[in-house]
């Protein structure tokens, strides 16, 4: 043999012994190429269910007259059905969802099919994750806005959805504070105009007109109900505290 075959050789029968010493094994050692492990994944956190009956008390800004009575939710494919009735009227809507934050589009009458509210999430960027529900209507559209003007929840956005029937649509929002709370006028694709609230992360605008009436609640530790509502006929709110039962 050639020096080059002993050459050969003497390598292949050194990487042999080495395989050989470390346990047999002849390739690269993968050890360290880690797989994710369910510390390390996320598992989005499931929303609080809603259903169930509660009791109620609450109280309008501009009146002492407190009100009290009982409030009964249903689950309904992808919202939820309330029907309260207290010791001042009965009432019936529709809410949508956004983990810990419900808003509800309600009516005291038969003539809230036209009315709806939009959920929104805050980014930290401004723009605007939402969730559109009209009265009796139980599935949901969506909604997201881009801030083109202004530094507060108020200012002008530009907007894109699709309705719960899956029309998609382009145009605009303009947003600005009025009284406690702030008026909202969609142009394009969907024109219309509402009124709404902003707490915190999260914000709710009632639309469809003056018979229409919201409420932005957060879902509590315990699974009670926290909430603030109010209407296009006023620019202030209530407050209602729903605990379950």
């Amino acid at each position: 043999m050639t020096k080059k075959t002993y050459a050969v050789l003497f390598t292949a029968i050194a990487i042999f012994l080495w395989g050989f010493s470390t346990g047999c094994k002849t390739g690269p050692d993968l050890s360290d190429l880690r797989q994710p492990t369910p510390a390390t994944v996320k598992t989005p956190v499931p929303e609080p269910e809603l259903s169930g009956v509660y009791t109620v008390s609450g109280r309008n800004e501009n009146s002492a007259k407190p009100y009290e009575g009982s409030l009964t939710v249903e689950n309904r494919e992808e919202a939820y059905r309330f029907n309260w009735q207290t010791n001042l009227d009965k009432y019936n809507g529709t809410g949508v969802q956004m983990n810990d934050a419900v808003a509800v589009t309600y009516t005291d009458g038969l003539d809230g099919k036209d009315c709806g509210v939009v959920l929104y999430k805050i980014a930290a960027d401004g723009s605007l994750d939402g969730r559109v529900v009209t009265n009796g209507e139980y599935t949901f559209g969506i909604e997201t806005a881009v801030r083109m003007e202004g530094t507060s929840f108020d200012g002008k956005y530009s907007v894109s959805g699709k309705t719960n029937y899956g029309r998609e649509y382009k145009g605009t929002i303009d947003i600005a504070r009025n009284g406690s709370g702030y008026q909202a006028t969609w142009g394009g694709g969907v024109p219309r105009v509402g009124f709404g609230m902003w707490r915190g992360d999260v914000a709710a605008i009632g639309f469809g007109g003056w018979q229409c009436s919201f409420v932005l609640f957060k879902v509590q530790p315990g699974g009670d109900l926290e909430g603030r509502w109010g209407s296009q006929r006023t620019v202030a709110f209530g407050t209602e505290n729903a605990k379950k039962q």
